[in-house]
């Protein structure tokens, strides 16, 4: 196969080492998991939430969940990531159910916002409320009792996400 590149509208064909050399220095740049190619085993969740396992064959379909973000080094890294994803879905589905219709409005620095956080110190959830600052990736609730019915119903699951 053949490879070219276009430079100052002109067409340059490469050998195949330098299309090879100049793929691994693209690839550099936008690779998010590059250690997993030294490791022959590695970990994935499934779309079930089971873990399994594989062994690196450096193949299209493994890049593609790496670059998703969706390969690990061990087991209880996949695991703990699987706990995460499936508890933030369960708050954000309890959010959703007590907030109604209702949807944080950012530009309203006058509308209260209620979201949980975890006190390491004191080893206890807290409620926090914000008006105009967003924290990536949060749940949030319209009444701060929501956002305490949540930490009751959920408990130390709630851990998953920390």
């Amino acid at each position: 196969m053949k490879n070219y590149i276009y430079l100052d509208g002109k067409k340059i064909e490469l050998s195949e080492e330098t299309a090879k050399n100049l793929a691994n220095e693209v690839n550099k740049e936008i690779e998010l998991f590059p250690e997993l190619k030294d490791k022959n085993k590695y970990w994935y969740i499934l779309s079930s939430g089971e873990i399994d396992d594989d062994y690196w064959s450096n193949s299209y379909g493994e890049s593609c969940i790496s670059n998703f973000g969706n390969a690990f080094n061990t087991r209880e890294e996949a695991q703990k990531e699987a706990d995460r994803i499936l508890m933030h879905r369960k708050l954000a589905a309890y959010a959703k159910i007590k907030n109604g219709a209702w949807e944080p409005d950012w530009s309203n620095d006058f509308q209260s916002k209620y979201c949980i956080s975890y006190d390491n110190e004191d080893n206890e959830f807290n409620i926090d409320m914000g008006l105009c600052h967003q924290i990536i990736n949060q749940v949030y609730f319209k009444e701060r009792e929501h956002a305490q019915d949540a930490i009751e119903y959920f408990g130390d699951e709630l851990k998953a996400l920390l």
